[in-house]
């Protein structure tokens, strides 16, 4: 009996359907954004900063 755990989260999944789904998936998927976001802008700043200070 080698079955899979319908219920079990795997963040590695390379399909949709072994995903979480509905409320919980929203908010995997929103976090996942927020924290691509949040890279994108430290990048962004710090990019500026070393920009700035190179001009001087």
């Amino acid at each position: 009996m080698n079955t899979r755990n319908p219920y079990e989260y795997n963040p590695y999944a390379l399909d949709g359907e072994a995903r979480p789904r509905g409320v919980r998936g929203l908010f995997d998927r929103a976090f996942g954004m927020v924290g691509c976001l949040a890279a994108s802008v430290a990048l962004f700043f710090g990019m500026m900063y070393l920009l700035g200070k190179a001009a001087r």
